[in-house]
Order: C-alpha cells, then sequence, then structure tokens
C-alpha cells in the first residue's frame, strides 16, 4: 500500500530528514556534511514545516516539506530570487521533493504513484492553509513536472548556494491544473 501523509511524530521526522540528507547531502553532495553532524538534513525553518511522507506499506519512499510565509518574513527562494511577495495573499514555498530510488520504486507504476499521492496530499495541506500561491526552485530535470502542474518560472536560473543551478516558479492555486489533480486523487 501506498501512503502519503503530514509526519508530526517526532521518530518519523527523524527518518523524514535522515533520507533528506542520505539524498541532499551523501548522493547529490548539494549540501555540506559538516553541517549536518546528527546525520539529519534539518534547518531552521523545518520547525515550522509541514513535512509529508509517502510510505510504501512501511517504508519512506518520498518526501516534500511546506514552508508557509510569515507576512514578514522573507521564505528562502524570496532571499535566493530577490523575490517579493503581495502582502495581501498567503504564500507557502514547497521544498525538498525527494522520490527514493530503489528496487521497489522502480517497479511499472510505482514511482508515478509515489510523486501522485505526495502532490495530492500537498494539494490538501494547502486547501487547508488557504495558500493562494506556492514556490518552488527548480532544476532543469523536474521543470516540465512543475510546469504540467501549472508552476510558471518567473525568474532566471541562477546558481543556488554554489552548487546547484534552479530557477524559481510559482503556482497560482486558482489556477492550478485541475486535470492533473484529478489523475492524483
Amino acid at each position: 500500500m501506498i501512503e502519503a501523509v503530514v509526519i508530526n511524530d517526532k521518530e518519523k521526522l527523524s527518518e523524514f530528514y535522515r533520507l533528506r540528507y542520505d539524498v541532499f547531502v551523501v548522493e547529490q553532495g548539494t549540501a555540506p556534511i559538516s553541517f549536518y553532524p546528527d546525520k539529519e538534513l534539518k534547518d531552521d525553518f523545518d520547525e515550522k514545516g509541514i513535512h509529508i511522507g509517502c510510505y510504501l506499506d512501511q517504508e519512506l519512499v518520498g518526501t516534500i516539506s511546506l514552508i508557509n510565509k510569515e507576512k514578514h518574513e522573507p521564505l528562502m527562494i524570496e532571499k535566493v530570487h530577490h523575490l517579493e511577495s503581495d502582502m495581501t495573499k498567503n504564500y507557502a514555498e514547497a521544498m525538498r521533493f525527494i522520490v527514493v530510488e530503489n528496487a521497489r520504486t522502480k517497479k511499472f507504476g510505482v514511482k508515478g504513484l509515489i510523486v501522485s499521492k505526495l502532490l495530492s496530499k500537498l494539494y490538501e495541506v494547502l486547501q487547508h492553509h488557504k495558500i493562494d500561491y506556492v514556490y518552488v526552485q527548480s532544476c532543469e530535470s523536474v521543470q516540465k513536472l512543475y510546469e504540467s502542474i501549472g508552476f510558471k518560472q518567473i525568474g532566471e536560473y541562477q546558481m543556488y548556494e554554489g552548487i546547484s543551478n534552479e530557477c524559481p516558479m510559482l503556482l497560482d492555486m486558482n489556477a492550478i491544473n485541475q486535470n492533473i489533480l484529478e489523475g492524483v486523487r
């Protein structure tokens, strides 16, 4: 069974942060090892984040985090790409999207189902928090996926922390591609 859930349990959050560490620090090298001596990729904004994990049976196989914008605090993407949000609207940033690559997730259709479950749960959370716009930093390899959902590129590609080339994208929740969401549910 594949299921996406909001993770609140301390032990499951620790597993969530360890998976992020394995992917972004160990596999991809996009974050410095010295920043995470406990082998958990956890940032300052994670305390306020909403963390969604996708499980294949009991195995964590996908993640995404959502950070809601506080009115006078810029989101990470706003700092990096020098963006300004409309203060009359509610914004959030989706980040650290992971789908695990292993023998179980490579089976036909499983990876697509993991993505679908994560996006469906994310959509529920966004609706619950009455988010008007969602930011994401995208690299070229996943930009088409974000565009198929309704994200639009709103800035140029630039090096993020000197490691990865990313562009800012924005999703207007009122213009979200309903066809994609119907396939996700």
